[in-house]
């Protein structure tokens, strides 16, 4: 028997009903994304979401690396960024991000599949954290806590993530003495860090003078 035809990665169509699954786990959960609730989100027939997917787990695997490439994508532009563990946080801390990463959690708790996906490229987009990490502390002029690039990446995303589940729940205390304390840690790296630039691009202006 010969196999079954599947749509074509780059399909417009494709894509639709990725935003459609996205759109219905952001709203709803993910135990709301079935192929009839799918297909009628995107105005499409039924037939199409298994024309693409072989199966659930198909689907919502692409659509985990469609959502984790793109977050992928921003962490790792945040080393050019001016305010580099500003743009971190903001990133790791945005409430859209989180709702829906946690979605993704709890439905690998039934599917083994994502749950080996998320571990994966969890710790991958970890790494990547503890190199921002690593660029802003080793330059910035704290070194009081002597936390390693690592630790300081869990630390920074655990908290990040917990109060922006905690506030989608309604959780409140100690939010504020907690965002007033980050925020006062994150301004003092960036703080330094331009300072440290600032003084790099005095230096090479006047080697060039010198030439």
């Amino acid at each position: 028997m010969a196999p079954r035809r599947i749509g074509a990665l780059t399909s417009k169509t494709r894509s639709i009903l990725l935003n459609a699954a996205e759109s219905l786990m952001r709203e709803s959960g993910y135990a709301a994304v079935t192929s009839r609730r799918l297909a009628a989100k995107a105005g499409l027939k039924p037939q199409l979401v298994h024309y693409y997917f072989r199966t659930m787990d198909d689907l919502f695997l692409a659509l985990f690396r469609r959502v984790a490439a793109d977050f992928a994508q921003r962490q790792t532009a945040i080393l050019k960024a001016r305010e580099p563990l500003r743009a971190l946080w903001d990133l790791t801390s945005d409430p859209k991000g989180v709702v829906l990463t946690y979605e993704f959690v709890a439905l690998a708790n039934h599917r083994k599949a994502i749950r080996a996906e998320i571990a994966e490229v969890g710790d991958r987009l970890r790494q990547g954290q503890a190199k921002i990490l690593a660029h802003c502390l080793g330059d910035a002029a704290i070194g009081a806590t002597r936390w390693s690039s690592v630790f300081s990446a869990v630390l920074l995303d655990s908290l990040a993530r917990n109060l922006a589940l905690e506030s989608a729940l309604g959780v409140s205390v100690g939010h504020e003495a907690a965002r007033v304390a980050i925020g006062r840690f994150i301004r003092e790296v960036d703080r330094s860090l331009r300072k440290k630039s600032k003084r790099r691009r005095s230096v090479r202006q006047t080697r060039r003078r010198g030439q």
